[in-house]
């Protein structure tokens, strides 16, 4: 038990820093529009707050993308100052590491999986008015920033950042101290939750599921990073507009039992594939930090 606390307590920091990351990088962009508006507008007697607030708000709107990547960029500079302070290999740390070609191959299956079943189910389960409008909203969120943000934030960048906290660090350490299973239903349940909204926060939750079994499958984020940057280049397609596919009943109901057959062959092939990597000793947990850094002091104490 006490180990199990240790862990939760570790993945707790690592989480920390990465609130830490999105809270400053949102501030920061507040008060910068926040400037940029006041220099523009009349700050006399007849100031008007509600235009002055709403100018921020859509101004702030705008750039938003600008905000996700520099938070992605602090919080995976302070990962990397942490790591380096510490001596230890910032890689093996979130478990990021080469995976087989047929590993690679199922993965890239539960991405198209995942893309048609996780998009499409949304449109056949009869949630309330309120509860669709809720989400479409917080998805319209994506797309008032320019395209050219909307890719590196969100197609590129925010998978690797939300890989390496959530099934890299999370994950990685919650594991080590309790059943695989308690780890994933935890990290995906705080998946969940950083996700606004009912409905987006229970999507985001068996997103997270199908994400942790890429990563403890093959012990790699690279799995899970694959899967999760096909889902979000997705989004950013159809939130942009870039391709617009047809949204007719037929459609939808096509698409998600295809969906829901290449998932179960993503379930299924990648664990027949890695339980006989895992036997035949190709997949190995990396060591954690402390494991690493009691690993190099013992080796340093036998030369010595």
């Amino acid at each position: 038990m006490k180990k199990a606390w240790k862990q939760i307590g570790r993945a707790a920091g690592f989480w920390g820093i990465y609130f830490a990351g999105q809270l400053t990088a949102g501030m920061l962009l507040s008060v910068i529009c926040s400037i940029i508006v006041a220099s523009k507008m009349n700050t006399g007697a007849s100031f008007d707050y509600q235009a002055y607030s709403n100018a921020v708000m859509e101004l702030a709107g705008n750039h938003m993308g600008l905000a996700l990547i520099g938070a992605g960029i602090l919080t995976l500079g302070v990962y990397l100052i942490i790591f380096g302070a510490r001596k230890v290999n910032p890689l093996a740390q979130v478990d990021a590491k080469k995976i087989s070609l047929k590993d690679f191959l199922f993965v890239v299956i539960g991405g198209f999986g995942t893309m048609l079943f996780m998009s499409q189910i949304l449109n056949l389960i009869p949630f309330s008015e309120a509860m669709m409008d809720s989400l479409n909203e917080a998805f319209g969120t994506y797309n008032q920033y320019p395209l050219w943000q909307g890719i590196l934030a969100n197609a590129i960048l925010i998978p690797i950042l939300e890989e390496v906290v959530f099934r890299g660090l999370l994950y990685g350490r919650l594991r080590r101290g309790m059943p695989e299973i308690v780890a994933a239903l935890i990290t995906s349940a705080v998946f969940g939750i950083a996700h606004a909204g009912p409905i987006w926060m229970a999507w985001a939750f068996c997103f997270g599921m199908i994400l942790n079994f890429a990563r403890s499958r093959t012990g790699s984020i690279a799995a899970s990073i694959v899967i999760h940057m096909m889902i979000n280049t997705f989004a950013v397609i159809a939130n942009y507009e870039l391709i617009v596919l047809p949204q007719n009943t037929t459609v939808v109901i096509i698409s998600t039992i295809v969906g829901a057959v290449l998932l179960a062959v993503y379930f299924f092939g990648l664990y027949k594939v890695t339980k006989k990597e895992k036997e035949e000793g190709k997949i190995k947990e990396p060591l954690l930090e402390e494991e690493e850094v009691s690993r190099r002091e013992e080796t340093t104490v036998v030369v010595m």
